[in-house]
């Protein structure tokens, strides 16, 4: 996919953000524990920064529109299909057949500004399930400014994986055309011609800097073999920023090397289940969560005996 020449876009599976990492700064994150929603004419969701105290400005708000008729749409706060292992709650929308989720990031700028400055290793993110269906998605980026209040960029296509979590990353680090150094007010998700599916949103950050930490090691480990294929299961990884996927590697000792030769599969759940089993006996595992940044998690010295 052609990248624009602001703002690359990538699709990542993720987890919420976790440890802070050096060298990387949080700006904001949030993962719908606390927050609070609209109501009346304003009905959408927001989350509330406190200072000394007292409420101030909201880090960003997210709103559910029907495309065309602009009615806001119902959204609730949903424990049954949280990200795996973030242990938190998800926003979701209720279906729509023309349905665009808009994000502002209000209070996610200093005070004066009317968008997110262009910076070095600036960078947003945040995992979104789209329901089992048909359709495609689009993205949407608009500029606010002092001089244009709003410059809407041309829709890029996003392949998100139906009935999966996935990441939609946003690189902010390029070149602003605006005086001001804005380069992004808003993200516009729009999934109009999904057939009426619901759809989820869950934690989103905004970092800068360059990430070189790698994640956590995922732990509990098991691994059950029934006829030819095994079910390999883990805890979640921790990472400062992102955790974007796991690796599984299969080896016949246990201390076996955890590298290309040895990837069974690569997935975003906290489970694999392995088809590809040349033998009966003597499978050992090992699983390395992998970051949004490329980081790798340290093996484990020994490998998960499939029982």
């Amino acid at each position: 996919m052609k990248m624009a020449p602001l703002v690359a876009l990538l699709i990542l599976a993720g987890s919420p953000p976790g440890l802070c990492g050096e060298g990387v700064r949080i700006i904001c994150a949030e993962s719908f524990e606390t927050g609070e929603k609209f109501t009346g004419r304003d009905l959408g969701y927001r989350t509330q920064a406190v200072l000394n105290g007292e409420r101030v400005a909201p880090l960003f708000s997210i709103l559910g529109w029907e495309s065309g008729s602009r009615k806001k749409l119902p959204l609730r706060l949903d424990e049954t299909r949280a990200y795996p292992g973030n242990g938190s709650k998800s926003l979701t929308f209720g279906p729509s057949a023309q349905r665009e989720i808009v994000i502002y990031f209000d209070g996610c700028r200093k005070p004066g500004e009317k968008g997110l400055k262009s910076a070095p290793g600036l960078h947003v993110a945040f995992c979104v399930f789209p329901g089992i269906g048909s359709g495609g998605y689009t993205l949407s980026c608009w500029n606010l400014s002092e001089t244009e209040p709003m410059r809407r960029w041309k829709k890029y296509p996003l392949k998100l994986v139906h009935g999966e979590w996935n990441v939609v990353h946003l690189k902010l680090h390029g070149p602003s055309r605006y005086k001001t150094g804005d380069v992004l007010g808003g993200v516009n998700l729009n999934n109009a011609g999904s057939g009426g599916r619901q759809f989820w949103i869950d934690g989103f950050v905004l970092w800068e800097g360059r990430d070189t930490v790698p994640p956590t090691s995922p732990g509990d480990i098991s691994a059950r073999q029934n006829k030819g294929s095994a079910l390999v299961r883990w805890a979640a990884a921790e990472d400062d920023i992102l955790v974007k996927t796991y690796r599984v590697y299969r080896g016949t000792v246990p201390d076996f090397p955890a590298n290309g030769k040895t990837l069974v599969g690569e997935t975003n759940r906290l489970y694999l289940s392995d088809t590809s089993l040349m033998r009966e006996d003597g499978n050992y595992y090992k699983v390395r969560a992998v970051d949004v940044s490329g980081n790798l998690s340290p093996p484990p010295a020994r490998g998960c005996r499939a029982k």
